[in-house]
Parts: C-alpha cells; structure tokens; sequence
C-alpha cells in the first residue's frame, strides 16, 4: 500500500519524466544510422556523431558539478530539457545540414550528462519529501521505481523508432 502511495502526486511526475528522459535520448540513438544515411546522406558521419556525442558527453560530466554550486537538481533537470527540446526543434529545420546536426549532437550529449546525474538525486529527494510529509516510507521502491522508468523510456524509444521506420516503408 505504501508503495503504491509513492505514485501519486509528485512520484507520478517524476515517473514520466524518467519515461520521457529516457524515451527521448533512446528514440535518437535507435535513428542515428538512418538519420545520417537518409538525411544527410552520408552514413560516415554516424561515427564522427557518435565520438562527438561521447566526447561532449564526458565534458558534461565534468561541469555538472559545477553547475549544481549555482543551481538546484530541479533547476537544472528542467534546463536541461528546455535546451534538448530547442536543439531537437532547430535539428527538425535544419538537421539537413551535418555541421548542424553535429554541433547539435554535441550539445544534447553535453547537457545528457546532467541528466544522468540529476535523476537519481531527485529520486532520493523525492524519497526523502515522502518520508518528511508521512506519505510514505518506501525509499527503495522509489530507486526500483527509477529503474524501471529507465527500461520503459528505452522500451517506447525503440519500439516508436521501429514502428516509424515500418510506416515509412525503410524495413
């Protein structure tokens, strides 16, 4: 019973958007090779995409640190999705462009780490404002919670990737 307290409110929020954060890096990533053998019509670049990525990725991890001296968790992981969404948006006009897609690359890899880092922390925040308001006290049920939001993002990312890729007759 309390376990189940936990997914209401603020445990429901947290739960999609562990849905969605996942769901959207995993729907790109399931793309790549067909975005840059289609779009751009170059399928080498997967592998300079993917370096980049990487790359911007690590340095990402770096500054995160950083950046949470200045900023709160949830400051931060809402940053994080206002600049993935306006990459995304400026990739959809004008990702035929490789030195745009790859800059953008560069970004979302920069500002993923944050999330990666930022998730779990608002998980135990949100344990712990569970625990403090009497709702529940069912802290491991939330980090199992985690995780499996991170494997039903991954399951709709591959699965919309796949579908859409029937309906447009690549398979």
């Amino acid at each position: 019973k309390e376990m189940f307290a936990m997914l209401k409110g603020s445990g429901l929020w947290y739960m999609l958007s562990a849905f969605f954060s996942t769901a959207q890096s995993g729907f790109f990533a399931t793309l790549l090779f067909y975005y840059t053998t289609f779009i751009l019509k170059d399928p080498a670049v997967t592998g300079l995409a993917v370096t980049i990525n990487s790359a911007a990725l690590f340095l990402g991890s770096l500054t995160t640190p950083f950046f949470t001296k200045y900023f709160t968790k949830k400051q931060i992981y809402i940053a994080i999705h206002i600049v993935t969404g306006i990459v995304y948006i400026a990739l959809f006009f004008f990702g035929h462009n490789t030195a745009v897609f790859l800059i953008s690359r560069a970004v979302i890899g920069f500002v993923s780490a944050g999330q990666g880092i930022t998730l779990p922390a608002l998980a135990n925040d949100l344990a712990d404002y569970k625990e403090m308001t009497g709702e529940s006290q069912a802290r491991g049920f939330v980090q199992s919670m985690l995780g499996i939001a991170i494997k039903i993002g991954a399951l709709i990312a591959t699965s919309a990737a796949s579908f859409g890729l029937v309906a447009i007759g690549y398979v």
